[in-house]
């Protein structure tokens, strides 16, 4: 689904690359998890990936399709973002005018609209708040709506920039139970750039950045249980892997299911 080639990206007026030497491949239906300090170009690669930065040089291609100005157009009905601060995503002066946003870009007409609104509405368990403005909204609630708007374009790849980071605890339950959602199904490819170490855990793959380079893939167990890759991206491992690393050291071998771990998380 997304095919990233010799990547390297430099800000206008810095002698270093924010991305360096990036070649990554995500196969369609998986849910990637990017771990990294700040600075180490997360959040750069989600914006070269919606089109929004220019690769400096290397390629980078969605769904078998270039990443260009020609083809912006055909990109951006592939991929969608959530972004950390609901409040830039809001346009409409009602929760339903702005999940209608991108549907009347779309030129859809009103009774489809409507019929999608409500189906995505109701996705995020906001149907009840259809008519109150965005800014009456909690944190968790505005992250919600911004979800529901980008699901209602239906692009094959979403991308959540630390949708969680603003958020409460309650707020950021409500959002990971949507996500766990959207992973169940299969039927999005979806990418998360986080510091929610819960968050990550529920990833298929963890990407690992640090300093502008991909310095660690795959599963969370395993990334998690390298000391060195924890240290080197100033990442702090979640509290139950901890917990399984003091009792492989004490001589007891502990096992789980993941997707029950995953249940209680979003407990």
């Amino acid at each position: 689904m997304i095919k990233i080639k010799d990547l390297k990206f430099q800000y206008s007026g810095t002698n270093f690359y924010a991305l360096n030497n990036i070649n990554i491949e995500i196969p369609k239906g998986k849910y990637i998890a990017i771990l990294g300090h700040n600075g180490s170009g997360k959040s750069t690669l989600s914006k070269i990936l919606v089109g929004l930065y220019k690769p400096t040089e290397g390629t980078v291609e969605l769904d078998g399709i270039l990443i260009s100005k020609e083809n912006l157009k055909k990109i951006r009905k592939k991929i969608g973002i959530v972004f950390q601060n609901p409040d830039n995503q809001f346009i409409g002066a009602s929760v339903e005018d702005d999940i209608a946003f991108g549907l009347e870009n779309k030129r859809l007409s009103r009774k489809e609209m409507k019929k999608k609104v409500i189906f995505y509405a109701k996705k995020v368990n906001m149907e009840n708040h259809l008519n109150k403005e965005p800014q009456n909204l909690s944190g968790g609630q505005k992250q919600r709506v911004a979800i529901a708007s980008t699901l209602a374009l239906d692009p094959p790849i979403i991308i959540f920039d630390e949708v969680t980071s603003m958020l409460d605890p309650k707020g950021k339950e409500e959002v990971l139970n949507i996500i766990k959602e959207i992973q169940y199904n299969r039927e999005k490819t979806l990418i998360s750039i986080t510091h929610n170490m819960n968050e990550a855990i529920m990833a298929d793959i963890l990407m690992v950045f640090s300093n502008g380079k991909l310095v660690a893939s795959g599963d969370p167990q395993s990334i998690f249980a390298n000391k060195k890759i924890v240290k080197l991206a100033k990442i702090d491992a979640p509290f139950i892997y901890k917990v399984s690393e003091a009792l492989k050291n004490k001589g007891i071998n502990p096992t789980y299911d993941k997707n029950k771990l995953i249940g209680d998380i979003c407990k």
